[in-house]
């Protein structure tokens, strides 16, 4: 071989980076993310779903600014009469519009205050209780492995179960997590390995060195805490309000539409031929920009029911960056390999379940939240 091959063989290669990992039955590990990276910001604001937005905003606007004439249309014959009805007398359309709708506007203002602190305040309590419970079920992490170090069979089922409570917080929805909960808690699977290892030292009034007895103290009422945390999450997640709310709420927004019509209506001018209905164009433009905003009001608070998707949504960096510290633990402590069958045998196991469930049922469980 020549110097010159000889160099070229020897030359440093191009440096060709990684593919990232990814998160699927062959690698239960996720990215290794810092805490401060964008990819774990709440921004859903991506330039096709904003264009889309503003598309279909233009759309509404210019609809009900060509909707407005056909609506002041339909109303004439009911205010201005048609030769077979009578005119609305022009009291009592000034009553209607000067009692009737301030009282409307305050009454949806009302309600629909009520409705965005009931739903912001849901969503605060939600994304607390998260954090609250994956911090404390953090600290039973640690102190498990401290507790089982001497036996690494139990350690395993322990941390096992850990997992299994972390899966159901990523992929599961709410009625899965109470479906598990009622046919296989990993919670209570890890209580009663504690429970049982406390009872037997007991009974048996050896106490082992290997076991400590202050920290098995500790593990008790920390696993009866994350019990807790789970239930009020649980109860907190469902829906606080009922569809008829938002049907009150559309109708008061039709009713405010209509008192705005009737208040901006003039009378029809009358030619030899026909009367010609007056539409002023700041009217047309004002009900346009009402239906809009009344339109915006309303998908901000349906928006608002579902705590954990759409725009505004519970902030998950916190609850990330826990769940990437347990997963990264448990895999140090068990193994990638360990920790890779065990997840795809768990996948499975859930999948049966639900497969189970829809055979029994005949339903399927809706899916109205993921972590």
């Amino acid at each position: 071989m020549t110097r010159g091959g000889e160099a070229a063989a020897h030359s440093p290669q191009p440096h060709r980076p990684r593919p990232r990992a990814r998160h699927n039955a062959h690698n239960p590990l996720p990215p290794p993310l810092p805490l401060r990276s964008d990819k774990l910001d709440d921004r859903t604001g991506r330039p096709a779903h904003l264009l889309l937005e503003c598309a279909t905003r233009g759309a509404l606007l210019a609809a009900a600014y060509a909707a407005f004439p056909h609506v002041c249309a339909a109303l004439a014959p009911l205010i201005y009469g048609d030769g077979s009805a009578a005119a609305l007398n022009e009291r009592v359309r000034a009553g209607l519009t000067g009692s009737f709708l301030p009282g409307i506007s305050l009454l949806f203002g009302t309600l629909f205050s009520y409705t965005i602190s009931l739903l912001v305040n849901r969503q605060n309590r939600i994304e607390e209780l998260v954090n609250q419970e994956l911090a404390a079920m953090t600290t039973l992490l640690w102190h498990l492995i401290d507790f089982f170090d001497g036996d690494p069979e139990k350690r395993e089922q322990a941390l096992k179960a850990v997992w299994r409570h972390t899966d159901q917080l990523i992929f599961n929805s709410r009625y899965q997590e109470i479906l598990a909960l009622v046919q296989g808690d990993s919670i209570e699977e890890l209580m009663r390995m504690i429970i049982r290892v406390d009872e037997k030292d007991t009974a048996q009034n050896t106490h082992k060195p290997n076991i400590n007895r202050e920290l098995l103290g500790y593990l008790r009422p920390l696993g009866a805490e994350i019990n807790r945390l789970r239930a009020m999450r649980i109860s907190a997640e469902g829906r606080v309000l009922p569809p008829v709310h938002f049907f009150i709420l559309g109708s008061l927004a039709m009713l405010l539409l209509f008192g705005f019509t009737l208040t901006s209506m003039q009378a029809p001018l009358v030619d030899d031929t026909a009367a010609v209905l007056q539409v002023p164009q700041e009217s047309r433009i004002l009900f346009a920009l009402l239906v809009n905003a009344f339109s915006a009001l309303l998908g901000f608070a349906l928006d608002l029911t579902n705590p954990f998707n759409g725009r505004y949504k519970v902030r998950r960096t916190t609850a990330t960056a826990y769940l990437i510290k347990i997963r990264n633990d448990i895999v140090q402590t068990l193994g990638v390999q360990t920790v890779t069958a065990f997840d795809a045998e768990n996948r499975c196991a859930v999948q049966r379940e639900l497969t189970r469930f829809r055979e029994i049922t005949g339903t399927h469980l809706p899916v109205d939240r993921h972590l």
